[in-house]
């Protein structure tokens, strides 16, 4: 319990009491005069002041009190408090101690904690004046300082611990005064206005007599009225009035020194200024135009001309902000309740920063006083998007999946970085048959740009694809700037509606594990074979090799078909390597790639997230890393790749394969952790660097000369920091006037290496930060000891770089001795090389060489150095500067691994890497087919059905069954009495309903029986079915395929030679119709003919349920065709699809099918004159 009290000057106004009189006394007066038991406190004097008594009520019936003598001070305020800890009570009086007692029977009894329904007195019997009056809830014995502050500024910061806080600062005549405490917060809405701790005017006189209120703030009110209305004090005073002006910002909430967000070119963003003094008293002075502000933008610098440096970063705030001259509104405060229980004045203005970025809001009042409070941040974003910036969107190739990047700009050319939710409409139109592309869209924050993964199925002879985004968010339609490379320029105006025109793609090769087939000789492949695809993998069935040899083994391709979420690769570089002697550990190549020339060709993201590695095509994909200097998209990418020692077991030539164009890819594929002998970027937080309170860092704090480990300190010398970088979002930044050494060893010695780091310079006059792959101690004696590199003209015992002023002040110095380099300093990013190939060694600076000797070194860590000198001494100043260090690598070469040149050409290729694409021969059981060629094989459930087929001129009517699952053979007997069609082969089959529909084909003597029949084998019964023969032609070598209920049948060899017939027939109906002309309810669409299908045999047939895909095929030339042509089921036209011709036609000639998704027609193996091909191609469509 603790008040402010000024007692009369005159003696006689003291003496005139004839009873207690009660600074706070817990109940009512009826109480007080009647003396009754006390259940709560009191402070109060005897009738003439000689003593002061204080009590607090504990439980069971015990009062515990102390009472000490009292002197009335004359000549000012007097500042008297009693404090209760549940077991010492003290009064003092200005800091004096007036009584005290320990309390032993019992031991510790805390105040009793019902909530008697009592008022609380303050001033009952009293004269004079009295202030500041506080309960509070703990044991507080305030010295005179802290009380004399707390009179001035009220303890709002303590209001958690204040039960009850009476200020008095109503206006003279106040009937009501206000107080505050736990649960009447000074900014809580009951506090505000009026609604707890209000006190009610007892005396007639003054402004205060006395107050009634409950014990605790959260009980409620007592009323007025009644036996409280007798005057006991004359006048009551505020002590003192309100302070120093202060002043706080304020913003729903938001306080001052936070960030708070705004959209550029708001039209009713504002700010609210609140003002107050420096107790955090609102302030009261009626000025509506008190106030100017400047809103300008902010950023950070890391380096100072004038050393020695302050810490880092120091703050810039652009000269040229927005400078709003006066508010547009204000309201000040006019009403007759005191602070803080009201607010202030407000002070309101609208601003409308148009450049987006972090911004700070200084205010100024008009006596040119800058506000006490720290600068008010605001980030100001963009508003909604106007334009679409589209890039590379003329890259895309029919077929493949493509990535455009999208970056959204509002109207004030800001970018918008807030992720939006759009769609995204790609339409191929102007073909007779348009068609909708669904899109994928992923964010990269990064680049605050938007990845849009689509497949255009075709190249069109004629229209194009438009592609718009569309939300219900925007306000209007975007314009769209199309750029072709991220560095071209504008246009000169955006347009409506973005156009495009894929480029044509060729057969893409799938890329096959390993370099051999399971038979010896590639070149021998089968011909005459039958294939399938089955749960993603492609099965050959028989054939002949090349040197007619019939066989009936069952070969499989696996995966073939990788889920399109997993996404497959389309081009690839193949690079030579030389393998000169023999290698045994792991050995990370440096490759340098135009990736810019295969970013604008479309071949590869502009981010290279999508770049993979095989060694020799074979076993996992290899590590590797996309250095972000100069980065992807640059004519000059360094890309760094491990190759395992198994790689290069063998001297010699290998292969390197590069695997590129994957839009499904959306996070980085390259590893730096797995690819060097040491990296760190310092991406992760602080606290990822910890694991159970432990460190667990990428380096040791060490001692600087015996490099002696020591324990890591909470407030680390250098730690990670999100603020600047130069790749990522992350460095190590090593603060002014601190001193450190951190060291990773690496477990080995590479006597091999490159060691690149990147260092900001701060340009500090001072300095000594450097970075070394072999320091091992201080105080080196040259000649003395052993030198490192041995004999050689650097003389000392390590090799390092960075700067030393110690050496130099105004370039970079390199070890050792420390001398200086030719590279002059300035506060910038520098790239720090070390590179030894055993024989020789350099030393870089931003690839500058600063350094060479004849003879190598090793490096067995990286060793970082802040603020010591190399004998381990902070010398002189040299802690004044502060570095960043960023992208520390430490890569493991060889001069025994050579690179060749890297191709400047992309192949197409189709490469996934879900699992291996391998071939391998199937382990079968049960009994097999016959050798065979010219059969065919159809899926139906979980197994492959083979039909027909010959061997030396014999003609086999057979059925077997391949299980899929067990992979064993079983012969599939006709039905009883079941009519059986004739023995043949180079027919064609298809399955609908359970039943295999077999088509054509020849046979008789030397295959010289043509046939036209058609054929229905029901699986569940194995009863043949002779069905209605097609009114065309008998014919072998045609291609089939089967669309709902209906048969479609193109080409193959007729007794009159090649034939281009396209005819369908419906297996419910049992009619056939002619195509080849046309269908007559679209006469005038383009037929067969018109686009080009010349007649042809062994041509392949698939179709994904909207389209039927022709392709190969054998010309009358006996020549094959590189081509493919699409059929509009619906529309009754034909299409030829543009392709590129990269692919040899005669490996076009075998067999084809559709993916199960429909997005591909594989076509595989073939044969010509004198050669087999086991090539698989893969035609997106």
């Amino acid at each position: 319990m603790e008040a402010f009290l000024l007692f009369p000057q005159n003696e006689a106004a003291l003496t005139k009491n004839k009873t207690n009189a009660y600074v706070f006394y817990k109940g009512s007066v009826a109480e007080a005069d009647g003396g009754k038991f006390e259940k709560g406190y009191s402070l109060y004097f005897n009738s003439d002041f000689t003593t002061i008594t204080a009590s607090v009520y504990t439980s069971l019936g015990v009062v515990r009190s102390i009472t000490g003598d009292f002197e009335v001070r004359k000549d000012g305020w007097m500042h008297v408090v009693a404090s209760y800890d549940g077991k010492m009570m003290k009064i003092l009086a200005d800091g004096t101690e007036k009584a005290a007692k320990v309390f032993n029977s019992f031991g510790a009894r805390a105040p009793h904690a019902d909530e008697y329904d009592h008022p609380l007195l303050i001033g009952y019997g009293m004269v004079g004046f009295i202030d500041e009056a506080k309960i509070w809830s703990v044991g507080r014995l305030t010295t005179p300082e802290l009380a004399d502050y707390d009179n001035t500024c009220p303890p709002l910061p303590f209001v958690g611990h204040v039960a009850a806080y009476f200020a008095f600062n109503e206006k003279i005549n106040s009937t009501e005064t206000f107080g505050y405490g736990k649960g009447c917060e000074p900014t809580s809405q009951l506090s505000l206005t009026g609604g707890c701790l209000k006190g009610v005017v007892g005396g007639t006189n003054g402004t205060v007599a006395k107050i009634s209120v409950r014990n605790a703030p959260t009980t409620g009110v007592q009323k007025p009225g009644g036996p409280y209305s007798n005057p006991h004090i004359t006048h009551l005073v505020t002590k003192k009035a309100p302070s120093t002006r202060r002043h706080a910002i304020s913003d729903h909430g938001i306080v001052s020194g936070t960030v708070d967000t705004v959209i550029a070119g708001g039209e009713h963003v504002q700010y609210t200024i609140d003002t107050r003094d420096r107790c955090n008293y609102f302030y009261l002075a009626a000025q509506v135009d008190a106030y100017r502000s400047n809103l300008a933008k902010f950023d950070y610098i890391w380096f100072t001309e004038d050393p020695p440096v302050p810490m880092y970063p120091l703050t810039k705030v652009d000269s040229a902000g927005i400078e709003i001259l006066s508010p547009n509104t204000g309201t000040c405060y006019g009403g007759t309740g005191a602070p803080p229980y009201v607010r202030g004045n407000v002070y309101s203005s609208i601003m409308k920063p148009q450049v987006t970025g972090l911004h700070q809001l200084d205010f100024v009042t008009v006596e040119a006083v800058k506000f006490t409070t720290t600068p008010y941040m605001v980030e100001v974003v963009a508003s909604v998007p106007v334009i679409a910036n589209v890039y590379y969107l003329d890259s895309t190739h029919a077929g493949v999946e493509a990535a455009v990047f999208v970056q959204l700009i509002d109207k004030f050319n800001n970018v918008v970085k807030a992720p939006q939710t759009f769609d995204v409409e790609i339409s191929l139109v102007g073909e007779p048959y348009p068609e909708a592309v669904p899109a994928k869209v992923t964010y990269h924050a990064d680049l605050a740009m938007y990845q849009v993964a689509f497949t255009p199925s075709a190249a069109p002879l004629e229209g194009t694809y438009t592609f718009l985004l569309t939300s219900s968010s925007w306000p209007e339609e975007l314009g769209y700037n199309v750029f072709p490379t991220m560095t071209s320029p504008a246009p000169a105006q955006p347009t409506p509606t973005p156009t495009f025109t894929p480029a044509p793609s060729p057969f893409r090769p799938v890329a096959v594990e390993g370099s051999s087939l399971p038979y010896a000789d590639a070149a021998a492949f089968k011909m005459g074979q039958s294939s399938v695809l089955y749960d993603g993998d492609l099965f050959s069935i028989a054939g002949a090799l090349r040197s007619k040899e019939y066989t009936n083994d069952v070969m499989k391709l696996t995966n073939l078909h990788v889920p399109s979420s997993q996404g497959t690769f389309s081009f690839t570089k193949t690079i030579d390597l030389t393998v000169t002697s023999s290698v045994t550990d792991d050995v990370t190549v440096e490759l340098t790639v135009d990736t810019e020339s295969m970013v604008t060709a479309g071949h590869v993201m502009p981010t290279c997230y999508d770049i993979a590695f095989k060694a020799a095509n074979t076993g996992a994909l290899l590590k590797h890393y996309v250095d972000p200097y100069p980065g992807c998209n640059t004519n000059g990418t360094l890309i760094y790749v491990r190759l395992p020692a198994s790689s290069l077991a063998t001297l010699g030539k290998t292969k390197l394969h590069m695997f590129f164009g994957n839009p499904s890819v959306t996070a980085d594929l390259g590893d730096p952790y797995a690819t060097f002998a040491f990296y760190e970027g310092f991406e992760k937080d602080e606290t990822d660097y910890y694991s159970g309170g432990s460190y667990v860092g990428p380096f040791d704090l060490v001692e600087p000369c015996s490099l002696k480990k020591l324990s890591v300190p909470s407030e680390r010398q250098c730690r990670p920091s999100k603020l600047f970088s130069k790749a990522g979002g992350g460095a190590m930044h090593c603060e002014s006037n601190t001193k450190a050494v951190l060291l990773s060893e690496l477990g080995k010695t590479l006597s091999s290496f490159k060691m690149t780091a990147w260092m900001y310079d701060s340009n500090a006059g001072n300095a000594a930060e450097f970075i070394s792959p072999d320091y091992a101690t201080c105080d080196a004696v040259p000649n003395s000891e052993n030198l490192l590199p041995e004999g050689g003209p650097l003389l000392a015992r390590s090799t390092a770089v960075g700067t030393y002023t110690l050496s130099h002040k105004l370039k970079y110095a390199v070890s050792s001795p420390w001398e200086s380099a030719v590279s002059e300093r300035f506060a910038d990013w520098k790239l720090l090389t070390v590179e030894s190939d055993g024989s020789a060694m350099t030393v870089k600076v931003n690839d500058q060489l600063v350094k060479s000797a004849p003879v190598g070194t090793s490096a067995d860590r990286v060793l970082i150095s802040h603020g010591y000198g190399v004998d381990g001494d902070a010398h002189t100043n040299i802690t004044e500067s502060h570095v960043y260090w960023d992208e520390v690598k430490l890569i493991a070469s060889s001069p025994s691994v050579v690179v060749g040149e890297i191709p400047s050409d992309d192949e197409a290729v189709s490469f996934s890497d879900v699992s291996a694409r391998a071939w391998s021969i199937v382990s079968t059981t049960g009994t097999k087919p016959p050798a065979r060629v010219g059969h065919t094989s159809v899926v139906y459930g979980d197994a492959t059905y083979v039909f027909g087929g010959e061997r030396s001129s014999y003609a086999y009517n057979d059925m077997w069954k391949l299980n899929m699952t067990s992979s064993s053979w079983s012969y599939v007997p006709p039905a009883q009495g079941s009519k059986v069609p004739k023995g043949r082969y180079g027919h064609a089959a298809v399955v609908s309903n359970g039943a295999i529909i077999v088509y054509g084909g020849r046979g008789g003597k030397a295959g010289a029986d043509l046939y036209g029949d058609m054929w229905s084998f029901d699986i569940a019964t194995s009863t043949w079915t002779e069905l209605s023969a097609p009114p065309m032609a008998s014919r072998f070598g045609h291609g089939m395929t089967l669309v709902g209920d209906t048969i479609y049948a193109f080409g193959g060899w007729t007794s009159a030679g090649f034939s281009g017939d396209f005819f369908s027939c419906s297996l419910t109906g049992g009619s056939c119709t002619d195509l080849t002309y046309g269908c007559h309810f679209a006469p005038d669409l383009p037929t067969a003919t018109d686009v080009g299908l010349t007649p042809r045999y062994e041509v392949t047939m698939a179709n994904n349920g909207k389209f039927i895909v022709v392709t190969g095929g054998v010309s009358s030339e006996m020549t094959g065709h590189q081509e493919a042509f699409k059929f509009y089921i619906d529309g009754c036209s034909w299409q030829k699809m543009k392709l590129s011709t990269t692919v040899t036609a005669t490996a076009l000639q075998g067999s084809s099918g559709v993916l199960s998704d429909g997005s591909a027609v594989y076509a595989f193996a073939g044969d010509s004159a004198s050669h087999n091909f086991a090539d698989v191609f893969l035609l997106g469509v």
